[in-house]
């Protein structure tokens, strides 16, 4: 569903092909989505079976023939009731540190502490690209939605930031030990 949205929702710009679709995805969405760019043209063909987009074949000289999707009425009415649906959806997010603290019992402390430190390491490295993409579209109007997109990540790596600063400054060997009680961080 969610490469549906994104795909129907690039084509209401106008017509676009295949590789302009991936490009699009890996530049604007790439950054802060977990969309996979590399398998695009399998929705493409099952949007254009449900005729909500048509595909044509264009080709530019002696460059090869390349597919161009076209969204339809059907699709822009189905991309508004994606979007919708999304709007609503309100679901917890997997994250892979929720993974990793139901584990964290089983390593050693310092070692537990020592990956807490390596994540929060790449967790800054996202709060400063998320600071300087939110500061780059500040003023960049047609780029409002991007700008909020870059918003919505800094406060999300910023909790993050707060949340795993706080479990490394616990005393580690009661806060990771096997002999820990369940659910308590003393």
């Amino acid at each position: 569903m969610d490469q549906e949205v994104i795909l129907l929702g690039f084509l209401c710009d106008g017509p676009k092909h295949g590789y302009e679709l991936k490009k699009i995805l890996d530049e604007r969405l790439g950054p802060f989505s977990g969309t996979d760019s590399t398998s695009i043209y399998y929705p493409l063909k099952s949007l254009e079976k449900r005729a909500l987009l048509t595909k044509t074949i264009d080709r530019e000289g002696k460059r090869p023939e390349r597919h161009v999707y076209t969204i339809t009425e059907d699709g822009r009415e189905e991309f508004v009731r994606l979007l919708k649906k999304n709007f609503l959806v309100i679901k917890r997010p997997s994250l892979n540190l929720d993974l990793c603290l139901y584990f964290i019992k089983y390593l050693d402390p310092d070692t537990a502490v020592q990956h807490l430190k390596d994540r929060l390491k790449g967790l800054e490295k996202i709060k400063k690209w998320a600071e300087d993409y939110e500061g780059s579209l500040k003023t960049k109007s047609e780029l409002k939605h991007l700008y909020l997109i870059a918003r919505h990540n800094l406060e999300i790596a910023r909790v993050e930031i707060e949340f795993i600063e706080e479990l490394i400054d616990l005393t580690p060997t009661r806060a990771f030990t096997k002999g820990s009680r369940k659910g308590q961080m003393d």
